[in-house]
């Protein structure tokens, strides 16, 4: 019997069909809707503010920002 990573089975159990997807606003644990990401991208983009200030006004710590910037997070919009 093998047993893979947690991360390795559950992509297998979605590959599978087994659970659906939970991304974006699908999430139970989403804070953020995709009007909130593309605003975060743009005052990434505009440098008006530091990723610590646009965290503060969307109510998430600072590192969500660097994900939303980087398309670690919210990469399907």
């Amino acid at each position: 019997l093998w047993l893979g990573t947690f991360i390795e089975n559950n992509r297998d159990t979605m590959k599978k069909g087994r659970i659906p997807s939970k991304k974006g606003e699908n999430h139970h644990r989403n804070k953020l809707n995709e009007e909130d990401i593309s605003n975060i991208r743009n005052l990434v983009k505009n440098g008006t503010h530091t990723q610590s200030e646009i965290a503060m006004m969307f109510s998430v710590h600072q590192s969500a920002i660097s994900f939303i910037k980087n398309k670690k997070r919210w990469n399907h919009i």
